[in-house]
């Protein structure tokens, strides 16, 4: 059971790529046209994003595309409400999921140090993040749709760093 993940260059609203959807090919031109739970985005999560050169696509187990804007960890602006990814790329282009999440405070910058304090504890190298949920319910779906899919790929954390669901 591979992980599949579809990446595209360039800027949100100049390229297009093809993804697979549950009913067949998909063809997105801007994110927000990529099937989510949410359908609309966060207008205060979009405000405070940087535009990243990347976007990749992490299927859920329901079958379900969700966009994610791609940085590394050094560059990924601060994170108001979003899904996150920690992924480990490897120097040969392979990555995996090592952490699948949503943010959880209102501070953009606490949640940043969050992800970047789980993924220095994880060895991941870049911070995959979904804006697209616009609802805590909308989010918790995601990452329970993306976590079992990802389930066999997931690194472990310590106790302390996990969220008691």
């Amino acid at each position: 059971m591979g992980a599949q993940i579809i990446a595209f260059e360039g800027r949100q609203k100049h390229h297009a790529a093809h993804v697979r959807g549950a009913a067949g090919p998909v063809a997105a031109t801007e994110p927000s046209l990529t099937p989510s739970v949410a359908g609309t985005a966060s207008a205060a999560a979009l405000a405070t994003a940087t535009t990243p050169e990347r976007f990749e696509f992490w299927r859920g187990a329901s079958g379900r595309d969700y966009v994610h804007s791609v940085y590394d960890l050094f560059t990924c602006p601060d994170v108001l409400t979003a899904n996150y990814v920690l992924v480990r790329r490897n120097a040969d282009g392979s990555r995996s999921a090592l952490r699948i999440g949503r943010t959880e405070h209102t501070s953009g910058s606490v949640n940043l140090a969050t992800i970047r304090h789980r993924a220095a504890h994880l060895g991941a190298n870049e911070v995959h993040v979904h804006y697209l949920a616009s609802r805590d319910a909308d989010r918790d779906l995601i990452a329970f749709d993306l976590r079992a899919a990802h389930y066999a790929t997931l690194g472990a954390e310590h106790p302390s760093l996990s969220r008691s669901a």
